[in-house]
């Protein structure tokens, strides 16, 4: 599979006004202080009413989103929340650590495209699946 394939696959079902774009490459420090390169990905922002669809296809190898393709194939990879308010957003981060669940990867990017702060937690000691938080500003 390939992102062409699912974006088609998508909008056959509905989901439409895709926006792409690629990202990523870049250099940050974690919240430790550890210096991480982000993967490279195809991103691809469709709706369908209310409901965001993200289309993420890796560039680059040796991340969260090529660990799952290994794992799994293609399929769905997290469902995620986007929180408008800050301090909502830290408290919905600290309950997920609270029940256990462990940040993958997470950081804050400011840019001239967008701001955002978001994380990803690996919730499967909860039966859940990978769920990512993200907060605009």
């Amino acid at each position: 599979h390939n992102a062409d394939q699912t974006l088609a696959l998508f909008e056959s079902l509905g989901v439409r006004d895709f926006k792409s774009f690629q990202g990523g490459g870049d250099q940050y420090h974690t919240a430790s202080g550890e210096i991480r390169t982000a993967p490279t990905i195809q991103v691809s922002f469709g709706s369908m009413g209310p409901i965001e669809i993200e289309i993420i296809q890796p560039l680059s190898m040796g991340n969260l989103y090529t660990d799952f393709l290994e794992a799994s194939g293609p399929g769905l990879h997290h469902t995620g929340y986007n929180i408008s308010d800050l301090e909502n957003y830290r408290a919905q981060y600290q309950r997920l650590l609270d029940l256990g669940a462990k940040p993958m990867n997470g950081r804050r990017i400011e840019s001239e495209r967008f701001n955002v702060e978001f994380c990803y937690f690996d919730c499967t000691s909860f039966q859940a699946a990978v769920i990512e938080l993200t907060h605009f500003f």
